[in-house]
């Protein structure tokens, strides 16, 4: 074996990085939960409420039990601000396609291709023609799908507490069990994959002890992906039938999104959703889909009933299980926005619980500029829209995404993030960050495909650091 690696966080990376390392080195992945659920810490929202649940998963595989796990690939300037380019990391995102969702990225882009030029025969403009977002037909809980628990590891119950630093390398793992008992993990190798929020609790707890600059970056420039349903519109053209977009030679729909974005790096993507003529039964302030609550409680009466009160819901459940397209003139148009990084501590330990306290804020101005970019895409449609009613207060309705991202973020340098360009976290020589918090950037796109070529990324250099 080339040493111990401690993984904390059994999530979508966690799952992965053990299952890659597992042949090469002695691997212990510590996670909150043996169940899959929501977040097993305390969570408090001290600004804009998450709206969204579950929005921060635990137990084997995290969310990918949870959620559907779209793939999307972010757009070429998004890595502007990157010490990873696109073209580098595009070897590893084909590599994360069949791993999370059994496709390939080559059918997914000939899927896309097929799909943008039927979206442009019918009167969308090319120009405002986002990445197309790729739904497996079936969910994947990437521990089980990976086999991990088959593999030669050790997983350990528990929350890890903060990292022991000796001579710039993390030589013990401190874990409180699940029976209250302190543990101490030796580790040659230490990797957080702990997700967006819990990551950087952990690096804050370690900096008590061991302060340095690059951790005082945790916590800070925390972005998600704001989302809402914000109108409905009539259109001239077809499109029910292309919004959920399947082909036999792929295991899942794609969808495409309209983005329209502003001199400052705002970007509004929106999403169509086929409606019906009358507005009883849209739940329309509601981004999450009953669907979702049946997926993860099939048997739940509530959600059932709920169900057979939405017109809408009822169309989307026929369109992703039986492939069929009801005809409509009228659409529902999902709203999914990036927001700009600020340096603001967003992130950080509740002291009240214990828990995480998560500062999400959204200002009166940010509202105000996806307005003008909403108002600027309904213009740029053109002759297609034939009436647009936006809902009122729709600005106050935004939910979380759950991609919660950029609060231990990859920098060029110390001063200006947590990691190095290989995840590694500056000043210590064996420990490493894989998960959201180390996307600089996001945005409109799901991170998940994102987060899964890091970590198949971070895994080859492991290897190849272990054999040097």
């Amino acid at each position: 074996m080339a040493g111990k690696i401690v993984i904390v966080g059994a999530g979508l990376a966690g799952s992965i990085l053990a299952a890659e390392l597992a042949e090469k080195f002695d691997v212990t992945v510590v996670e909150l939960s043996r169940k899959n659920g929501d977040l097993a810490l305390p969570l408090t929202d001290v600004n804009w409420p998450a709206g969204l649940a579950p929005h921060a998963g635990s137990g084997p595989g995290g969310t990918t039990a949870l959620w559907n796990n779209g793939l999307i690939e972010l757009e070429e300037d998004d890595y502007a601000n990157w010490p990873v380019g696109m073209q580098e990391l595009l070897p590893y995102l084909s590599r994360a396609y069949p791993v999370l969702a059994g496709v390939s990225r080559e059918a997914v882009t000939a899927c896309y291709e097929e799909l943008s030029t039927i979206h442009v025969s019918r009167g969308v403009p090319r120009d405002v023609i986002g990445n197309g977002l790729y739904y497996p037909l079936q969910r994947r809980n990437l521990w089980q799908s990976l086999q991990v628990s088959k593999k030669p590891i050790r997983l350990v119950v528990g929350r890890v507490r903060h990292l022991v630093i000796e001579n710039e390398r993390v030589s013990r793992v401190i874990v409180e069990r699940e029976n209250g008992i302190t543990d101490e993990l030796p580790a040659d190798y230490v990797i957080l994959s702990a997700g967006g929020l819990s990551t950087p609790l952990l690096i804050q707890e370690t900096a008590k002890a061991w302060p340095r600059s690059s951790f005082d970056v945790a916590g800070r420039y925390y972005v998600d992906h704001p989302m809402g349903m914000v109108a409905k519109v009539k259109l001239n053209t077809r499109l029910y039938d292309i919004w959920n977009y399947r082909q036999k030679r792929m295991p899942g729909t794609l969808q495409i999104p309209m983005v329209v974005r502003d001199d400052n790096g705002l970007k509004a993507s929106v999403f169509l959703r086929p409606a019906s003529l009358v507005d009883h039964g849209d739940r329309r302030d509601r981004v999450q889909s009953v669907l979702v609550n049946l997926r993860n409680a099939p048997f739940k009466i509530s959600s059932l009933m709920e169900l057979a009160t939405s017109k809408d819901d009822i169309r989307e459940l026929i369109s992703f299980k039986l492939g069929w397209q009801l005809p409509t003139d009228y659409y529902i148009l999902r709203l999914v926005a990036n927001e700009i990084p600020n340096p603001r501590r967003s992130i950080y330990l509740d002291e009240t619980t214990g828990g995480i306290a998560r500062d999400w804020h959204l200002t009166d101005h940010y509202i105000e500029a996806l307005d003008g970019l909403l108002q600027q895409l309904v213009v740029r449609l053109g002759g297609i829209v034939v009436e647009s009613r936006f809902f009122e207060q729709w600005g106050k309705t935004l939910h979380t995404a759950a991609h919660h991202s950029g609060t231990c973020r990859m920098s060029m340098s110390e001063a200006d993030g947590v990691c190095d360009r290989n995840c590694g976290i500056y000043g210590v020589n064996n420990a490493y960050i894989c998960d959201g918090s180390v996307l600089p950037i996001t945005g409109y796109a799901n991170t998940g495909l994102t987060i899964a070529a890091l970590a198949l990324r971070l895994s080859d250099h492991l290897k190849v650091r272990a054999a040097s």
